[in-house]
């Protein structure tokens, strides 16, 4: 049964694509090992929070959601995703609840009987948000595009 279970689990990952190199190479492997779907999850996550420090250009002190709000807190954060107030709120608040919901947990306690299928749920939601962070621009560098050309005199 549990070779049964095995193969059914290998090939729910294989339908899974990741598109981020670091992520799949850290992540898909854990998700065909029985016991391992929250070390993915969790792996996953800490993923996520490197590339977030990484983009802000904040140190290793910084983690959590209070690395997050750092980062992307509409009012004051260091990274700007362009578009309108509601959807930089929106925006913040998804890497946010990824921190809190899914990475938290998982950070402090095993859980052994973490569902397979909802860790690929969330290593392809953090995929997504990977993805978006690349398009991401540091705020002073998206003032400077979004500032009017001076006249030369």
């Amino acid at each position: 049964m549990e070779r049964l279970k095995a193969k059914l689990a290998e090939a729910e990952v294989r339908s899974l694509y990741v598109v981020d190199d670091e992520l799949r190479d850290r992540c898909m492997d854990l998700l065909v090992r029985p016991g391992k779907a929250d070390t993915a999850v969790r792996d996953a996550a800490v993923v996520l929070e490197h590339r977030i420090r990484k983009a802000a250009g904040l140190g290793p002190e910084d983690y959590g959601v209070s690395l997050v709000d750092k980062a992307l807190s509409p009012k004051t954060g260091l990274l700007d995703f362009g578009g309108l107030k509601p959807e930089r709120e929106g925006i913040h608040q998804l890497y946010r609840g990824v921190i809190a919901f899914f990475k938290n947990p998982t950070s402090h306690q095993i859980i052994q009987d973490y569902d397979v299928t909802r860790a690929r749920q969330v290593v392809g939601l953090i995929d997504l948000l990977l993805q978006l962070l690349r398009e991401a621009k540091r705020k002073e560098a998206a003032a400077e595009t979004r500032k009017p050309a001076t006249p030369r005199s």
